[in-house]
């Protein structure tokens, strides 16, 4: 069953994370295991991000093998997610601009 994580950064500034997404080269080298990512900002600049993976085996390989290396790189933590079993995934029409090729 797939997993939904939820991550959340006072650290990770949004020309940071930008980078990162350069870096770990998301959309032209999906992670495998990987189903959906958001990524956001609150009002007061908190990165809010929410994954659904696969599994938690795939979300921790590719946090260990691609995005700490880089977070390493620049000084900041994996930031702590809170992971939760899904009950339901579902994609409507909405998504299709938004798959990656």
């Amino acid at each position: 069953m797939p997993i939904l994580a939820i991550f959340e950064s006072d650290a990770i500034q949004k020309e940071v994370y930008e980078a990162l997404r350069r870096a770990v080269d998301w959309e032209k080298n999906p992670p495998a295991g990987v189903i959906s990512h958001v990524a956001s900002f609150d009002e007061g600049g908190k990165l809010v991000v929410v994954d659904v993976w696969e599994s938690q085996e795939q979300l921790e390989t590719f946090l260990r093998d691609r995005l700490a290396p880089e977070l390493q790189k620049r000084g900041l933590p994996i930031p702590a997610a809170r992971i939760l079993s899904t009950h339901v995934v579902t994609a409507y029409p909405g998504v299709t601009p938004h798959i990656v090729q």
